[in-house]
């Protein structure tokens, strides 16, 4: 029997007419009849949903996490600016304080409400 290319085995296959099958030929039947039966493991009907709320779980996380590192950063950075006014700016500078409370409490509300903004509006 002349060697048979993968896509001749599977027209035997199924036609149905295998009558002498050598040793290769029948080990690619039984690889073809075990694919052909369904297995017996089901995935739940809500596996597809319990992914996706895991996976949108974690992303809300991150971005908690980075909108909390951004306000501690914000908050250093007004403690520190306050740090370096007060010991090099002298009492001219103070004044200055009123406006960068001010400012950074703009900054923050923005992130805030751009965090309640949906993504996916647009």
């Amino acid at each position: 029997m002349t060697k048979l290319s993968e896509k001749e085995i599977q027209d035997i296959l199924e036609s149905g007419s295998a009558q002498s099958l050598d040793k290769d030929t029948k080990l690619y039947k039984e690889v073809f009849d075990a694919l052909s039966t369904e297995p017996e493991y089901k995935l739940s009907p809500q596996f597809a949903a319990n992914i996706i709320s895991t996976v949108e779980a974690k992303a809300d996380k991150t971005e908690r996490v980075i909108y909390v590192i951004g306000v501690l950063g914000l908050v250093v950075s007004f403690f520190l600016t306050i740090a370096l006014i007060v010991v090099f700016g002298g009492e001219s500078m103070l004044r200055y304080i009123p406006h960068l409370l001010i400012g950074s409490g703009v900054i923050i509300l923005a992130q805030y409400f751009d965090r309640l903004i949906p993504k996916n509006i647009a």
